[in-house]
């Protein structure tokens, strides 16, 4: 059954990071292009793409690398569950003092407003991983040219040491 296999899975990915107690960034990202390819039939006509424009390699704690992965995967299921779009990026870049990794879609963008009346608890769950990964959290929408909606991007700053090697 597909739970059951799904079920499997978040437990294989929550034990890879588990017994990392270190991992470099570039871990992270091999470990999500592998999740986007596994899921690939389940994307529909979503195209997801990973950009890594970090020019350092970054050393993540277990916690991070936990959480980090599950901010991805909340935020693509909400990219598939309410977005209707059929684009998305993961996007990796330096920042002052680590990295940036943000999720952006060009779905029909979300009413900041609402979310936070109602459930929201993936939203809510995104931006206490992210705190708990040493960050910041943003969420917001992208808006097109002529003031068009052009999706929803989910920032999580990330404080973090260079990799001394």
């Amino acid at each position: 059954c597909q739970f059951t296999r799904d079920t499997l899975g978040d437990l294989r990915n929550t034990i890879w990071a588990m017994k990392n107690e270190t991992a470099e960034l570039s871990t992270l990202i091999i470990k999500i292009e592998e999740y986007i390819n596994h899921y690939k039939q389940s994307l529909g006509n979503l195209s997801v793409k990973v950009n890594n424009h970090v020019s350092n390699e970054y050393m993540l704690n277990s916690i991070q690398l936990l959480n980090l992965f599950r901010i991805f995967q909340e935020a693509l299921q909400n990219i598939m569950k309410h977005a209707g779009a059929t684009e998305a990026e993961v996007n990796f870049e330096d920042s002052d003092n680590g990295f940036v990794m943000s999720i952006k879609d060009n779905g029909k963008g979300i009413r900041l407003e609402e979310t936070e009346e109602s459930d929201g608890l993936g939203l809510a769950s995104m931006k206490s991983r992210c705190e708990e990964a040493g960050g910041g959290f943003e969420i917001k929408n992208v808006t097109g040219s002529g003031n068009t909606n052009a999706g929803t991007i989910v920032i999580c700053r990330i404080t973090a040491d260079l990799d001394k090697n």
